[in-house]
């Protein structure tokens, strides 16, 4: 049993680190190894069992995670999609995707770099004492502390190396929400601060050359993937289900709370507000038809809100902090800074240069981002600066950050798992959607998810502008008589959608806790 734990563990180490080929070796020798366990171990006599088999039920949980694994692999894996659909025609349109070339960029989580940094150490710690050893060149004090680094570093290693196991195969809507949100403030906030701002936004609105904001911009491209396959595959170890991938809706909607209302990080919020209107996800029908009323009210106010009213409520909260302190207030959202500059440099380019009202606009736009940063100050609607008011912001939690810099470090590991999941291209996406639920009569995937490349298309951004234009298009008329309904029914509560944000927010969204609501007055 025990060779067959250690295997095991080895086959998880294989999977983190993305080396599917040997895990799923190694996971199949597993699988072999019970089964000449079961026919060597247990003995039959006339019809009865008469030997008992040692650790049955572990045996038995270990065995089911292996197979439960191995189908993973294979989904994530195969090239071949084994889904019956209704037509040949949507069976050709599945055989078109093709893997996504560009991958972006990330960064490398803490506890990755903390590990590497270890490693070295103990090694060259190592290397002292065997050389010393090897030469009785060291006095008894410089010995002893060599021994100390030495097993500190490796003691180092091994917690790190134990603290990532716990949490590898967590499904999102484990961690705490308010500490999701947090640790995703706390990575844009490092991103953030590297940005130049006139001169990175303007270098990328002219040449797309900027490395500060394209760490931004892959960032958030990685995060919408990330969250759409949460949804898609919300557990490696089980079978998905409608009902969990409601959970995870929920988990980030409540996620989406927090980040509105407490850390002002428009850039995941509105990273959140794609992935839930992606096509992949909103084509979800069986999903989204089990979301309670509460969760479609919270829904409904994120997508009417945002980005009709990005601007307006960037300026909301600005206007409620000190102007000019140094401290980041807000994190914009950096997909959509992009691309008003972007329009900004597309109306008024004289080919020399913008005009005069471009000018004014362009620093507008660059006023307001500075001011997210702290610096410079933007003119309230009663042109009177805000004072640092001992009173909490509209619409503020109570225990709201006044400084996003002084954040921390937060929860590591919440960072490292965000930092080290799977990336599925494009591609991979839809075919884990038409996995979830078939394509339905008359429905298609996206022309640009079809193609084999598109020099039109040469950015995440931009691809994924188009798909969603396309998507928008196609269901504009659906929205407009469904937002019709939900006016209609509910006319009697009016403005009390904010309030039902903060209902029941510390919920837990698997339904089996909960926690004291004090998010509201």
């Amino acid at each position: 049993m025990d060779d067959v734990q250690t295997a095991f563990k080895k086959a998880q180490n294989y999977l983190q680190n993305d080396q599917f080929q040997e895990s799923y070796k190694i996971l199949l020798s597993i699988v072999k190894n019970f089964t000449n366990i079961l026919e060597e171990k247990v003995q039959w006599e006339n019809g009865i069992i008469i030997n008992s088999l040692e650790n049955k039920d572990k045996l038995f949980k270990t065995f089911n995670i292996c197979l439960n694994v191995m189908n993973h692999i294979i989904t994530i894996m195969s090239f071949q999609n084994s889904i019956s659909l209704s037509s040949q025609t949507d069976s050709k349109q599945l055989e078109q995707l093709k893997i996504k070339k560009y991958i972006p960029l990330i960064p490398i989580s803490p506890l990755i770099v903390e590990m590497i940094k270890s490693t070295n150490n103990f090694q060259v710690a190592k290397k002292k004492l065997n050389a010393g050893n090897s030469t009785d060149s060291l006095s008894t004090r410089d010995f002893r502390n060599l021994i100390e680094t030495v097993s500190m570093y490796q003691s180092k290693i091994n917690n790190i190396k134990q603290d990532i196991k716990k949490i590898v195969y967590n499904i999102i809507y484990e961690f705490d929400p308010d500490k999701m949100a947090k640790q995703l403030t706390i990575i844009n906030v490092k991103l953030f601060k590297k940005i130049n701002v006139k001169e990175d936004f303007v270098n990328y609105a002219l040449s797309k050359e900027s490395k500060p904001i394209q760490a931004l911009l892959d960032f958030n491209y990685y995060l919408k993937h990330l969250l759409i396959y949460s949804i898609l595959k919300p557990n490696k170890l089980s079978e998905n289900t409608e009902i969990e991938r409601n959970y995870v809706i929920q988990f980030i909607l409540t996620v989406a709370h927090y980040l509105y209302q407490k850390y002002r990080n428009f850039n995941s919020l509105l990273t959140i507000g794609r992935v839930l209107l992606s096509p992949e996800i909103r084509r979800l029908t069986k999903t989204w038809d089990l979301l309670d009323n509460k969760s479609k009210n919270n829904f409904n106010y994120f997508n009417q809100t945002f980005p009709k009213n990005y601007s307006k409520e960037v300026n909301r909260l600005l206007e409620a902090f000190q102007f000019n302190t140094g401290k980041i207030m807000v994190i914009p959202d950096i997909n959509t800074e992009v691309e008003q500059i972007n329009t900004i440099f597309q109306q008024y380019d004289t080919g020399k240069g913008l005009n005069d009202l471009g000018e004014s606009h362009l620093e507008e736009h660059i006023q307001r981002i500075e001011c997210c940063r702290g610096y410079g100050f933007i003119i309230s609607k009663s042109n009177v600066p805000s004072s640092n008011s001992t009173l909490r912001p509209v619409g503020f939690l109570p225990d709201y950050p006044k400084n996003l810099s002084d954040l921390g470090v937060g929860d590591l590991l919440i960072e490292h798992w965000i930092l080290s999941r799977v990336y599925l291209s494009d591609q991979d996406l839809w075919k884990q959607s038409v996995e979830c639920e078939p394509l339905a009569p008359g429905e298609s995937i996206p022309e640009e998810i079809l193609k084999n490349g598109d020099a039109s298309i040469n950015s995440p951004v931009e691809l994924e502008s188009e798909i969603n234009k396309k998507h928008q298009e196609s269901t504009s008329k659906e929205n407009e008589q469904n937002d019709h309904i939900e006016n209609k029914n509910n006319n009697d509560d009016k403005g009390n959608v904010q309030d039902n944000l903060g209902e029941n927010i510390n919920e837990n969204n698997n339904g089996e806790s909960e926690q004291e609501n004090n998010c509201y007055n």
